[in-house]
């Protein structure tokens, strides 16, 4: 009798799994309802993807110039002396051409000693650099020509820029997206299609090529100033890409 009780316990044990396994199997089969709710409600239409670039040359309305002076001597108390002479010179002269304070900062500024060769003794160089940012394009020839009659024998580098470019890169960014909207035409007319309204627009970047001038050591300090230098700004070349995506009627 305990025997037919324990067997009859393992049966209702076995039958009671085996509906539990397939209570979870039919729960997880979708019904046609449930997937026909999961799909998509209408399939979208095509679309088209272009790209576009606008291009625009703008004129720079500030210089960035680094310049200063440099010395060598065997003592470093000498070179930095000298250096720091000829920098009152070319720090009056900025002032003079009314650059304010804040458009002036140090960049660079040192002694180091150094060898031109193994039998020299040890000298000492010291430099003292200057960054400034210079409005008056048609002055910048002169100003580095006064500079350097000041004292400054180390111009380094002019390059421009500009002080706002966010009204030039809105310009070439409406460049590029008007350009878009030609060959979207086009390539939807070649395929028997036409184009919609605008789903999408993706902007690529800015890139903003900025002229640069850059001179030797020394090398104005020791023209003929009698010529004066001549600088040519350029202009700033600011390029805007975008990808657009149209609806594909």
């Amino acid at each position: 009798m305990e025997r037919k009780s324990i067997y009859a316990i393992s049966v209702i044990a076995t039958g009671l799994v085996v509906a539990a396994f397939a209570y979870i199997f039919l729960s997880n089969q979708s019904s046609p309802e449930a997937i026909q709710a999961s799909a998509p409600a209408a399939v979208q239409s095509g679309t088209l993807l272009v790209g576009g670039e606008g291009k625009l040359d703008v004129p720079p309305d500030l210089a960035i110039i680094r310049l200063g002076a440099e010395a060598q001597d065997q003592s470093a108390e000498k070179a930095q002396q000298a250096v720091s002479k000829k920098m009152k010179g070319v720090q009056k002269l900025l002032h003079d051409y009314g650059i304010k304070e804040e458009n002036i900062k140090t960049v660079r500024i040192g002694v180091h000693p150094y060898q031109s060769n193994q039998e020299d003794k040890e000298k000492f160089r010291a430099q003292h650099i200057l960054e400034i940012q210079f409005e008056d394009m048609e002055k910048v020839g002169e100003l580095l020509d006064d500079a350097a009659a000041a004292g400054a024998n180390r111009i380094e580098q002019v390059s421009f820029t500009l002080r706002d470019a966010s009204t030039a890169e809105e310009q070439a960014l409406q460049q590029a997206i008007k350009s878009t909207k030609s060959k979207a035409a086009a390539m939807a007319k070649s395929a028997g299609r036409s184009v919609g309204e605008i789903i999408q627009i993706s902007e690529r970047g800015t890139q903003a090529g900025i002229p640069m001038q850059s001179y030797q050591r020394e090398e104005l300090a020791t023209q003929d100033s009698s010529n004066g230098t001549s600088v040519s700004p350029g202009e700033i070349k600011i390029r805007q890409q975008v990808d657009v995506v149209y609806e594909l009627k």
